[in-house]
């Protein structure tokens, strides 16, 4: 009896050591903390997997509780989830319930808590309901080996290829309607030059190589991160 007593009063000395250094501890480091705990239990459990999302309702609440960057900030939305995006974890084994559960964080405190290219490919995923950005698609693509500036490079160029396209979509309509008078007769013909549609741009190797990286919480705050959707808009048809 006396020796249980013992052990009882050790575990509990234990815990009350556990808890004040835990609050001894920055938030940020309890956020990573309880992140490289998460990691472990991501990589080591077969059904458990993390994804980027959209986020679908404004109900969901960020699990890093207190710690949370956006309660430490004292945002307005407190510990929900009111970003576009946010990250799903899903198979979370629960003790109190039959089966397992979802959570739920903001990119920027998942980004903090956890060693994001320690899970990718396999155990973090773009969700695949919907059809990414360049950006995102490339981060995922080079496990977060990218260079933003030189995809800022290529976005602008993209803007502009698209400003010049439209452009000579007109210039070529017009070309074309003003030639075929004069298509009977080759030899009269006094239209100018056939316009010359711009270059597409080209995507350079944003993967710097080495290690440096970029953060998913530095490319979601790009404006530019879930923009062209596959290049699709780049496409013409037309003769140049």
């Amino acid at each position: 009896m006396e020796q249980y007593k013992e052990e009882s009063a050790a575990a509990d000395r234990a815990w009350e050591a556990e808890i004040q250094r835990r609050q001894n501890l920055s938030p940020m480091a309890r956020l990573r903390e309880d992140g490289q705990k998460l990691q472990g239990k991501i990589l080591s459990d077969q059904d458990m997997f993390a994804t980027l999302e959209e986020s679908r309702s404004a109900r969901a609440r960020c699990r890093a509780g207190s710690d949370c960057i956006y309660v430490q900030a004292q945002a307005s939305t407190g510990g929900d989830i009111a970003s576009e995006f946010r990250i799903r974890v899903d198979g979370v084994k629960n003790l109190s319930f039959w089966r397992p559960a979802t959570h739920y964080y903001h990119v920027a405190c998942f980004d903090q808590m956890v060693d994001l290219e320690d899970l990718l490919p396999a155990k973090f995923q773009l969700d695949r309901r919907r059809e990414w950005g360049v950006m995102i698609t490339k981060w995922f693509e080079h496990k977060g080996c990218i260079t933003l500036d030189k995809l800022t490079t290529y976005f602008e160029a993209c803007k502009a290829y698209k400003k010049k396209d439209s452009d000579f979509g007109r210039e070529w309509g017009g070309w074309l309607l003003g030639h075929r008078r004069c298509e009977a007769d080759q030899a009269t013909c006094a239209c100018p030059p056939k316009p010359q549609s711009p270059e597409r741009p080209v995507l350079e190797d944003c993967a710097p190589g080495g290690e440096e990286s970029c953060s998913l919480s530095d490319l979601m705050r790009h404006p530019d991160s879930d923009d062209l959707y596959g290049e699709l808009w780049l496409t013409s048809n037309r003769e140049g």
